[in-house]
């Protein structure tokens, strides 16, 4: 057995309530810290798996969600870190093309959001308001088609 009478609590069946502790005593008190670091350091030796403490798998975790693109303030919930300026600060290597993918993001937003503005300008002018040589609308300023920049 693993974790000993732990291990006994959960295989009996009894229901697990939401309160209650990941790695507990049948008696509902948390575990002695020592006691899972041990049990853990044992496992990982017989399963020949090397330089691996238990903490890492909170670190994996995180790394795994973020990288998988879950947002940075569910895993700093998660995490329960104070802000999500401390999770990004020791997890920004796993999001290297945030910025990225948040320009790439914004640019297919903006080019949707100008292909809807041409197809209503298209859908409102008139038949005599159309150029047929180039089939632009005269009210049609090429001005405006790109973006203004705000600083």
């Amino acid at each position: 057995m693993l974790f000993g009478k732990e291990t006994q609590w959960l295989l009996s069946g009894k229901q697990l309530k939401e309160n209650d502790f990941v790695f507990g005593s049948p008696e509902g008190k948390p575990m002695y810290p020592g006691t899972l670091t041990h049990n853990f350091a044992r496992i990982v030796r017989k399963a020949n798996i090397t330089h691996v403490r238990f903490h890492d798998l909170r670190h994996t975790h995180a790394s795994l969600m973020l990288m998988s693109g879950v947002h940075p303030q569910i895993v700093q919930e998660r995490l329960g870190h104070a802000s999500v300026a401390f999770t990004l600060d020791v997890y920004s290597h796993c999001v290297p093309d945030l910025q990225n993918a948040a320009a790439k993001r914004f640019d297919e937003i903006l080019q949707t959001k100008l292909r809807q503005v041409e197809d209503v300008g298209k859908m409102s002018a008139s038949h005599d308001e159309i150029d047929t040589a180039s089939g632009q609308s005269r009210t049609d300023d090429r001005r405006f088609t790109k973006p203004l920049l705000y600083h």
